[in-house]
């Protein structure tokens, strides 16, 4: 097997002594025949020799992580590669870091560090050979997605490599292997001693996993309701929960931008939760909540999420009426495509053009009166309140969206001294 690699890796490779190997999801995609921007490197030598020829043979490089003794090797022509040295690694309580690392100068004990088969070939940059010690290759072609070792010995490693192995079966297309999968599920506990950044981490990946290869199939939520993933994910207080996959709104989920599938899922998710029924915003926060502590979202995503789920939940689960409309046409943009994903939007659309045809405002800035209207008549700590009274009277119809009126209305309200 022969791999394109430039001249710049090539002179670095001699520099090493011919010792230099390409592994890992670079080597992995062109067995595939796919692209892939990201090309890691080790070798037997430390970072602090490869930094000295690298520095010999016009290379720059940054220390990434000095425990891990990863460097970022840097052209003046713009590649970048992440080198790393042979070495061992120790962890605890499933940790994503290793409590101690060893650096070693056999490739064997180097590839018992690493996760998947698929991911633990290595090829040599100057002759073209390739050591494959788990037959990694083999199971590319079979499209199985299979641990290095035992399942038991990789994940007991490293937790994150749960949400990781779920990441690389959707992008790639792949099958997990059965013996994989089982312990995987019995040692979801592991995602507890993963950091909440870290899970969030690979959860955006996971959600957007069908676009990294254009692969047509993303089946994370199969792999998560098998997995009985979310009360590690998520810190929910209760086991065997799932999302239904037989629902619209699992399959409409998949319609969603990759920008907005986060967003998408996190309001997929709460909709079975409540068992697709109408829920009071205190519950709603309070289950935002625990996303904010369990995966650290950002207050922008908190915010988003709680906007759209009040105003999908209404426009699903009670009649739709001009008040239902207004909230809807309030939402931004991404907020309304994430809430069309789960209802039929057309009614809406079509009451909100009837509301504006009929001169019904939609929002506040849209009465005809505003606050320098009401100074003269209204007390100033309560004009904003009588502005939304208006506002409210003019969606039930009571009164007309025009100056006179609603100023009549005004003047008929006793207000105490």
């Amino acid at each position: 097997m022969e791999i394109v690699v430039s001249d710049n890796l090539k002179k670095l490779a001699t520099a090493l002594d011919g010792k230099l190997y390409i592994v890992g999801g670079y080597v992995r995609n062109a067995i595939m025949g796919m692209a892939s921007d990201d090309i890691d490197i080790c070798s037997p030598f430390l970072s602090e020799e490869v930094q000295e020829r690298c520095k010999e043979i016009g290379l720059k490089t940054k220390v990434i992580n000095a425990k891990l003794g990863t460097l970022l090797v840097s052209t003046n022509d713009g590649e970048n590669y992440e080198y790393t040295p042979f070495r061992r690694e120790n962890y605890i309580k499933g940790n994503h870091l290793p409590e101690s690392v060893e650096f070693v100068d056999d490739i064997l004990v180097d590839a018992k560090r690493r996760d998947f088969t698929c991911n633990t070939i290595y090829y040599n940059v100057l002759s073209g050979k390739i050591f494959d010690p788990y037959n990694g290759k083999v199971d590319i072609e079979n499209k199985v997605l299979r641990c290095i070792e035992t399942p038991l010995f990789v994940f007991s490693s490293d937790g994150l490599r749960l949400l990781r192995m779920v990441r690389f079966a959707c992008e790639l297309g792949f099958k997990i292997d059965a013996k994989t999968f089982k312990t995987a599920s019995e040692m979801v506990y592991q995602l507890r001693s993963i950091t909440a950044e870290r899970k969030l981490m690979e959860l955006n990946k996971i959600v957007v996993a069908d676009f990294k290869y254009g692969v047509n199939k993303n089946e994370f939520i199969r792999y998560f309701n098998g997995l009985n993933i979310y009360k590690y994910l998520f810190g929910l207080n209760y086991e065997n929960f799932n999302i239904n996959i037989k629902t619209q709104e699992y399959h409409n989920f998949f319609k969603a931008k990759s920008e907005l599938r986060l967003l998408a899922f996190l309001t997929l998710f709460l909709l079975n939760k409540y068992d697709f029924k109408y829920m009071h915003e205190n519950q709603v926060n309070g289950d935002i909540m625990m996303f904010f502590n369990n995966l650290r979202i950002s207050k922008e995503l908190a915010s988003d999420l709680v906007k759209t789920y009040m105003c999908l939940q209404v426009l699903k689960f009670k009649p739709l009426n001009e008040f239902s409309a207004v909230n809807y046409h309030t939402l931004t943009q991404k907020q309304r495509e994430v809430v069309n994903l789960y209802v039929d939007f057309k009614p809406v659309s079509e009451l909100i053009l009837n509301l504006k045809m009929s001169g019904i405002p939609l929002s506040l800035t849209s009465l005809e009166v505003c606050g320098e209207d009401l100074k003269p008549l209204v007390p100033e700590n309560k004009i904003s309140q009588i502005l939304k009274l208006l506002f409210e009277m003019c969606l039930a119809g009571k009164v007309k969206n025009e100056k006179a009126e609603l100023l009549k209305i005004v003047k008929t309200i006793k207000f105490n001294k």
